[in-house]
């Protein structure tokens, strides 16, 4: 059994209408409505609703958890009911409003948990290593209840309980959090952390992708996803376009370390694996000849999206474009065809994970763009 709870969000009703999505369909239905003082599901939303509200201080109030029973563990209804409720007396929920659902639909029964955490007064439950306390209290469960922690050996990580939506509804999240003055550049985070966004004139949905840039599922309406509308996505979009805050800081660290990477970089590849080390990823708009029209660099680091032309004079796409013809298309006639070479650097750019790059970045001291070189004083001339 695997036991996962989701990074704590802002909205319960964005939670709740999820799950109330799935029981429309016919794929889920409510099976718990715990400490909420009444019977009614639309009642006990409210309850929830309103712990939130009263919160204090804490912003991000949601508990989203799933629990996710293997085959061989035999797990009906009752028993997972029971294992739910002391396993969140445990982590300190046990007083806690809260809802829980029975899912089917991927194909396997497994239970979602939605509470609030802050108490009745408005303070915020205790949640210090709350997944490492999950886990020693899952497995403390084991015996009582004759289940298995984590997976068996061989068994499809999908068929033990990777909720595709729960994913991309997490990775999206986090997409949000960068920087974006665009719906473009949102679309451009999203690819770099392995989601593909398909619109149409009537809907958009969500793809997940692996580190190679093919799709890991089939594509999952934005409707069944626990994730902000259309509506509010530009909104913050649009907060982001006014906002200052370290503003200047974050371009100057990406200024810094682009100029760097440029000043010895022979080809377009090697330009790119400078900027991963340092957990930035470049992206070049280009049209069906080749011909590049823009550049966006997303920086992992401090969650920041720039144009090109947003950080200095030359590094706008007309500087990539004098250099992706001389003297990075010179450098890279050595060892293979120019356009074998950026066909594939376009098929890696907008889907290779650079976790590695961003732990570096992060780890380094003193590292945030270039030093101001100060200015020297001019002396005064005696008379």
């Amino acid at each position: 059994m695997v036991v996962k709870i989701q990074p704590p969000s802002s909205s319960v009703s964005r939670v709740l209408d999820y799950n109330d999505r799935k029981v429309d369909a016919g794929q889920c239905e409510v099976v718990g409505l715990w400490n909420t003082g009444t019977i009614y599901v639309s009642r006990s939303y409210d309850v929830l609703e309103a712990f939130e509200r009263g919160s204090r201080k804490s912003r991000n109030t949601v508990f989203h958890a799933s629990v996710n029973p293997s085959v061989t563990d035999n797990m009906d209804r009752d028993k997972a009911l029971r294992v739910i409720r002391d396993m969140m007396e445990q982590l300190g929920y046990g007083r806690q409003p809260m809802v829980i659902y029975e899912h089917n639909d991927t194909g396997r029964r497994h239970w979602h948990i939605v509470s609030v955490r802050v108490d009745a007064q408005g303070y915020k439950i205790n949640d210090l290593y709350e997944n490492k306390r999950c886990n020693e209290i899952v497995r403390s469960l084991q015996s009582r209840y004759g289940f298995t922690l984590g997976r068996p050996d061989g068994a499809d990580r999908n068929e033990q309980g990777q909720d595709v939506s729960m994913t991309l509804s997490t990775l999206i999240e986090k997409a949000l959090k960068y920087r974006c003055t665009t719906m473009t550049q949102l679309r451009l985070v999203l690819e770099c952390l392995g989601v593909r966004t398909i619109e149409t004139p009537s809907a958009v949905s969500y793809q997940l992708l692996d580190n190679k840039g093919k799709p890991r599922c089939a594509a999952i309406d934005a409707m069944d996803l626990m994730i902000p509308s259309r509506e509010e996505m530009e909104k913050t979009v649009q907060k982001n376009r006014w906002s200052n805050e370290d503003t200047f800081r974050r371009r100057s660290r990406v200024n810094g370390c682009v100029k760097a990477a440029l000043s010895d970089a022979r080809s377009e590849e090697e330009f790119r694996r400078k900027l991963s080390s340092k957990g930035i990823d470049a992206v070049f708009s280009r049209t069906d000849e080749g011909r590049i029209l823009g550049v966006t660099f997303i920086d992992h680091t401090s969650r920041s999206v720039f144009k090109g032309s947003e950080l200095e004079k030359g590094l706008s796409a007309a500087a990539f474009q004098e250099l992706s013809t001389g003297a990075w298309s010179a450098s890279s006639s050595q060892d293979a065809p120019a356009s074998v070479a950026r066909k594939q650097s376009e098929e890696q750019s907008v889907t290779r994970m650079i976790v590695q790059g961003a732990i570096e970045a992060a780890a380094s001291s003193g590292d945030f763009g270039e030093h101001d070189i100060p200015k020297k004083r001019r002396r005064k001339r005696r008379i």
